[in-house]
């Protein structure tokens, strides 16, 4: 009762699988045609390595198979598992034959679809469709390259039109001067744009340290071009300054009537087009730092006598008197890079600005700024008090450059 049920069980499955395969339509004749040519490639190299050896071998494996047919067990099946399979496999040579073969014809296949993708790719030719229920194509190489150009913006008509452009003659003329005197009442800025000039054309060639100390009288030099004035250092040469500056070599050596690229330390050379750093300029004009609060300036920078021990120290700032609560503001852009508490200097507040600057705020009654924030220059950051070692309400402002103090009042308008 057993037997039967399990055999119901087992042999159905066989002949569920004989039907799908049938239904494959070409591959039951494929199958047929795979097993003869593996039969004959397996018969080719058995007999002619070793007839005796295959004739015995083929004797007990036929053996053993009509005597598994004759008497079926239903219970082979579960307890045989797949090491016996296994062994059938590779005992049977037209099985074998077929794996083998088998596996020739999956690297044949493997490598013709690889060569064909590679083909296919290099020729710009289409891809056959992937199976499934969508179709996917590749794009031919010239819808590759239209791909590419749309996310190219086109030159707009202004560029079109700037490359069309004849070049500047003032660009390659030679460098010329005049000379104007300041008269009572003129101004820089005032003189460059009666030129047609940059201000920092101006203030670079006549290598002016601070417009607010230029005196009436003063001749200043007018070039016939915008640019500035360049010395040489150890190290340069003629084709590095003109990288830095994207200013071409031939027009250095026309502007500055160069007969050679060689160039040396101390040599100054105009440079046709270029600008000052806006640091630069801002020191010169005064407007790199403002006064940080308004008030009275009580004490200033260097040797001073204490004013509670009367030693002689030295004041790396400046002191301004003022009302309790008034505003501090940053003298410059920068970062709050501390905030801390001295016994000394009390509540202060430290930023850190670009070109190697800071500046210290120091005897603060409240910071009114966080750690790490950026502030722009003239942004509220405290308010004045009488904190830490202190004769009253007032601000001690200092700058320093590098790490070291300069005075103050050499920035300040």
């Amino acid at each position: 009762m057993m037997t039967e049920v399990i055999q119901q069980k087992v042999r159905p499955r066989r002949s569920v699988g004989v039907e799908r395969t049938s239904r494959g339509g070409f591959v039951a004749p494929l199958g047929a045609a795979i097993r003869d040519l593996g039969s004959a490639v397996d018969s080719s190299i058995r007999g002619r390595v070793a007839p005796a050896l295959r004739r015995r071998r083929l004797k007990r494996l036929y053996s053993r198979v009509e005597a598994s047919r004759r008497r079926p067990s239903p219970f082979s099946l579960s307890l045989a598992g797949s090491g016996g399979a296994a062994e059938a496999v590779a005992d049977d040579p037209i099985l074998g034959g077929i794996r083998a073969f088998s596996r020739y014809l999956f690297f044949l296949g493997t490598a013709f679809a690889a060569v064909f993708l590679v083909y296919s790719a290099v020729a710009g030719g289409a891809f056959l469709p992937l199976s499934g229920t969508d179709d996917f194509f590749l794009p031919q190489q010239g819808e590759i390259e239209d791909l590419l150009r749309s996310y190219v913006e086109p030159p707009s008509p202004e560029v079109l039109a700037g490359d069309m452009k004849s070049p500047d003659p003032l660009r390659f003329a030679a460098l010329s001067l005049s000379s104007r005197s300041i008269g009572r009442g003129d101004t820089i800025s005032g003189i460059a744009r009666s030129a047609g000039l940059n201000l920092d054309t101006i203030v670079s060639l006549n290598k002016i340290e601070d417009v607010r100390r230029v005196p009436v009288g003063a001749a200043l030099k007018i070039p016939n071009q915008n640019g500035i004035l360049y010395t040489v250092r150890r190290g340069d040469s003629l084709s590095g300054i003109s990288r830095t500056f994207n200013v071409g070599m031939n027009a250095l050596a026309d502007v500055n009537n160069l007969e050679s690229a060689t160039i040396h330390p101390g040599q100054e050379l105009f440079i046709p087009g270029a600008r000052m750093k806006p640091l630069e300029l801002k020191k010169v004009l005064g407007e790199l730092f403002i006064f940080p609060t308004l008030g009275r300036i009580t004490s200033g920078f260097g040797p001073r006598n204490d004013p509670f021990t009367g030693v002689r120290r030295f004041h790396n700032g400046i002191d301004i008197a003022g009302p309790m609560g008034a505003p501090v503001n940053a003298a410059m852009a920068g970062k709050v890079v501390k905030i801390d508490f001295h016994p000394t200097y009390g509540r202060y507040v430290i930023l850190s600005h670009p070109s190697g600057y800071q500046t210290w705020y120091a005897h603060l009654n409240k910071a009114e700024t966080t750690q790490g924030a950026t502030v722009a220059q003239g942004e509220m950051i405290g308010r004045m008090g009488n904190t830490g070692y202190s004769t009253g309400t007032h601000l001690h402002f200092s700058v320093f450059k590098n790490g070291s103090p300069v005075d103050p009042m050499t920035f300040l308008r």
